[in-house]
């Protein structure tokens, strides 16, 4: 009602005030009266009057009604930018760490937003030359691109100003000066730019270009803090986006370092001051059988049930600390998680945190249980050689003396034929002596200095040999089992001496379920394994397991050697695992045992594999002294083996010739050889040992035959003496029986063994 009224009230002015302009028209054009002078001024000054008010309030409300348009135009387009930044600044992707999508976003939102046709964000290189387009958005085509590259050198004006300004605005692109220099960018339907230039921590990264295609557009103040707006949503991104890298490449670096600490074999742990692991590599964790995130945080103690080993690791950890020294540990035990005990060696230091200052411990542990192993057989090798050198040597002298005793016993028995009591006693001092000799056999069994044959031996063979034998022995509470699974079973040794190995160990294994249980069972088994030695061939594994009462770990080293047994007084004389131990070594094999009380023991034997080969058979000794003729030269250095050897052969029928030792033979026999049928040589004596002393003989005569005699044999000297041309060797202590038999082969005669 007002708005018509004020209509209304309008009209009716401008009306009068016609009708007094009129009125002031006619009386000048028709002269209405003396007194139109004055008429004409009143009407026109009514007329004023009238319409100057009328005509100002017309103006005054259609300024008022334009500014009240603009107010609320503009106040939809600051609501629609403050949307545009609410949007933005909440968006996931601004803070996501993916500078392209958040850019995405922005360039799209504010196209839309300014009604723009394009915009685009440029960054900057490294070098800082040259700005390269990593998002354009176009708004017509809806469509993102990105490339294009903008060479600052070219346009040093317009990096000037866009240093120098909030926003950079160009409101006419014909006419602006800054525009020319970016000719190549500015495209020929763009009338308006507007850049803002982009900060992050201070220094210029890119720019935010506005482009407005159309009339000529005069950018706002809104709008040209909405685009400083748009550079500084940008810039937050970008730190997003470096910050996400930082973040990615710590996490890439701590999985590296992660993987660098895992695949190492070492213990590589820290432990803060309450003994707790901050820090553990897999080798740590596997060894306590748990994962590396559940024993963080927790102790050797929760582990470790060792309370000597936790306390031991509690006191040099606070050492460390205390001191802030490093600590080297050249050997400390730690027992895992399946009761195994490890030897470690560990370097311990102490490592201070930045952030707390706490001293925590950092430490490297090596597992050295492999290389103490190998230190321990060595030790343990090398304690057996001594000891084996000493068996060796006594066995050596002791044969010496047996062949004394056996040969004047044999000659006693000989010429007291007729003499019954003295005969008796003879046989009783001969069975004593050979008894002895068994001893001796087994010493140098031990030693590795006794003679054994090199031929193919089936192992199967020899088992199965060995086992029809125990069968007869063993009682039926234990049974026998066979495992022969390997494949190529042969080996090069003495098939004796192999057997008497499965003989010894099958025995030994009966004794130990028999101290505690009343069955149990004892299983042979074979298979091939790789070899150290030769593998190309392999090796042959004989296992003897038993179920007894098992063996102390800590006598698995003692067990091997001489005299030295677990079992009661008279059940045995400790020589039995000796002389396996060095029958073992002489054929180049190995042997261990794996044992705990009360968990039975297996007994591991190996042996470099051949394959099989043809060999001739050994000759078997003859048990009856053969007559003989002929000179025979005796060189020994023992006085009672030279004498006793000398009898025998005279008893015999043979001429002899005795020397002490190889210097005294050779002059004889340079005077007499042609004489002589046949010389007896000891390996080892004073002055001249046999391999020389044969030399010179067979530079002398050629022909010469000669027999290699001694107390202990060591093989690589015998066969060096057998390759200078002896042919027949003779073991001590040997009997007349003995002697007669290779005496005879020497001479190429026939014992009555072989005519039969």
């Amino acid at each position: 009602m007002r708005r018509l009224l004020s209509k209304f009230s309008f009209s009716a002015t401008i009306l009068v005030a016609f009708i007094f302009l009129a009125l002031a028209l006619l009386e000048i054009f028709f002269d209405l009266g003396q007194t139109h002078d004055l008429v004409i001024v009143i009407a026109l000054a009514a007329t004023m009057c009238i319409l100057l008010p009328a005509l100002f309030s017309y103006s005054l409300r259609s300024a008022i009604k334009q500014t009240t348009s603009s107010i609320f135009e503009g106040s939809a387009q600051l609501q629609r930018q403050n949307q545009a930044l609410f949007k933005l600044t909440t968006s996931k992707s601004l803070y996501g760490g993916s500078l392209q999508q958040a850019v995405q976003e922005m360039t799209e939102i504010a196209a839309l937003t300014l009604a723009v046709e394009r915009v685009a964000v440029w960054v900057l290189n490294e070098e800082k030359s040259e700005l390269s387009c990593v998002n354009l958005f176009e708004r017509s085509l809806n469509r993102h691109t990105s490339g294009g590259l903008l060479d600052l050198k070219g346009c040093p004006s317009y990096f000037e100003a866009l240093r120098g300004n909030r926003v950079l605005v160009v409101h006419d692109t014909k006419k602006d000066p800054l525009t020319h220099q970016l000719a190549h960018l500015v495209r020929s339907d763009v009338t308006s730019l507007m850049d803002a230039p982009i900060y992050l921590q201070g220094r210029l990264y890119g720019v935010v270009c506005l482009s407005h295609v159309g009339s000529r557009r005069s950018w706002q103040l809104d709008e040209q803090k909405f685009a400083g707006s748009m550079a500084d949503i940008v810039a937050i991104a970008a730190e997003a986006a470096q910050r996400r890298k930082v973040e990615d490449e710590l996490l890439e670096s701590k999985r590296f370092l992660r993987r660098v600490i895992d695949t190492d074999p070492n213990f590589v742990f820290v432990k803060d001051a309450a003994g707790k692991f901050r820090l553990v590599n897999q080798a740590v964790a596997d060894a306590y059988g748990t994962t590396v995130e559940d024993l963080v945080g927790r102790t050797d103690s929760d582990f470790n049930p060792q309370g000597d080993e936790v306390s031991h690791f509690r006191k040099d950890d606070l050492w460390v600390i205390n001191k802030r020294c490093e600590l080297f540990i050249p050997e400390e035990r730690i027992t895992d998680c399946k009761g195994n005990q490890r030897w470690l060696q560990t370097v311990k230091r102490p490592l201070e945190v930045p952030s707390s200052g706490e001293v925590h411990v950092l430490g490297v542990a090596t597992d050295i249980t492999a290389q103490k192993r190998l230190q321990d057989e060595l030790v343990q090798s090398q304690k057996m050689e001594a000891i084996g050198q000493l068996a060796g040597g006594i066995a050596h002298d002791f044969n010496n003396l047996l062949t004394g005793i056996i040969g004047y016993t044999t000659l006693i028995k000989m010429q007291s034929e007729r003499q019954p009591q003295i005969n008796q006693n003879a046989e009783l001092i001969e069975r004593a002596a050979c008894r002895a000799t068994e001893l001796t056999q087994k010493l140098l069994g031990f030693a590795r200095k006794g003679k054994h044959q090199n031929v193919p031996i089936d192992v199967h063979s020899a088992i199965k040999e060995t086992v029809a034998i125990l069968a007869r022995t063993i009682e039926k509470n234990v049974s026998l089992k066979l495992e022969l699974e390997a494949e190529n079973p042969f080996i090069e040794g003495d098939p004796g001496q192999i057997q008497q190995i499965i003989l010894n160990l099958a025995l030994n294994a009966r004794d130990a379920i028999a101290e505690k249980f009343e069955r149990g069972t004892i299983t042979i088994s074979t298979k091939l394994v790789p070899s150290e030695i030769n593998p190309s061939e392999g090796a042959i594994q004989i296992n003897v397991k038993d179920t007894g009462c098992g063996i102390d770990p800590a006598l698995h080293d003692r067990i091997f050697e001489p005299f030295f047994t677990t079992k009661a007084e008279g059940k045995g004389t400790g020589m039995g695992l000796a002389m396996v131990y060095g029958i073992v070594r002489n054929h180049a094999g190995k042997i261990r045992v794996q044992s705990k009380p009360g968990q039975g023991a297996v007994f591991e034997v190996c042996f470099p594999s051949i394959q099989p080969r043809l060999d001739k058979q050994v000759e078997k000794k003859s048990q009856s002294p053969t007559p003989g003729c002929g000179r025979i030269l005796v060189v020994e250095d023992h006085q009672i083996v030279r004498h006793v050897t000398a009898d025998m052969l005279t008893s015999l029928g043979y001429e002899v010739t005795t020397a002490k030792d190889g210097i005294e033979a050779i002059e004889y026999f340079r005077e007499n050889h042609d004489t002589i049928d046949l010389v007896i040589l000891d390996l080892v004596m004073p002055r001249m040992g046999a391999q020389a002393c044969f030399k010179e003989i067979r530079r002398i005569k050629p022909s010469v035959r000669a027999v290699l005699a001694t107390g202990y044999v060591n093989n690589n000297s015998v066969q060096q003496i057998m390759d200078d041309g002896i042919q027949h060797f003779m073991q001590k202590p040997y009997g007349l029986a003995h002697l007669s038999q290779i005496v005879c082969k020497a001479l190429g005669k026939e014992t009555p063994s072989q005519t039969h």
